[in-house]
């Protein structure tokens, strides 16, 4: 759990570290360029460097697909469920392969089915993770798709999800993250 928690702030820091800086020395940290080769980039290129279109057939069901699983557990302010992404040959009887842990967080008014849907009527996003690890693009990763809402709960205003939202950081750290990552 240090780790997760370690990497968060890591990634936080490095944000706002982002935020502080001038166009120029953004595009020299993204490019490893000096100053005045990083002058010669223009917004354009770097995102014809940086960017690609997603292929036409990430929307489709990928022939290694993951599967999607449905997990409950137990929060202070009742129960609440997740969908979890299983890369394409996961196996839970081995226990010397190591992912890594993607928690993929809707917004408010959105719900555990926002991103990938559900097992049953996934979403292209769930079928351009498969791609992109059937492809050798990125390893093969664990998604848990979390919710702030507990079951039941309906109330889709923005009051609603902002007091739920406070207090959801400390539900998943007590409640939820320590069995899904170990």
């Amino acid at each position: 759990m240090k780790k997760i928690l370690i990497i968060t702030l890591c990634g936080v820091l490095l944000l706002l570290t982002a935020c502080g800086r001038t166009e120029t020395e953004n595009v020299e940290s993204i490019t490893g360029s000096s100053s005045s080769e990083s002058e010669q980039i223009s917004n354009e290129n770097l995102q014809k460097v940086s960017f690609e279109e997603i292929p036409e057939n990430y929307r489709q069901e990928a022939k290694n697909a993951g599967t999607m699983e449905t997990i409950s557990y137990q929060t202070d302010d009742g129960v609440k469920e997740a969908y979890v992404y299983l890369p394409y040959g996961y196996d839970e009887s081995d226990v010397e392969t190591r992912y890594e842990i993607v928690y993929l967080m809707h917004g408010g008014g959105g719900d555990i089915a926002t991103y990938f849907g559900t097992p049953d009527s996934p979403t292209y996003l769930k079928y351009a993770v498969d791609h992109l690890i059937e492809d050798g693009r990125i390893e093969p990763v664990i998604v848990v798709l979390p919710t702030f809402y507990p079951n039941g709960d309906s109330d889709s205003s923005v009051a609603n999800a902002a007091s739920r939202v406070a207090d959801f950081l400390w539900a998943l750290l007590q409640h939820g993250m320590y069995f899904m990552s170990s």
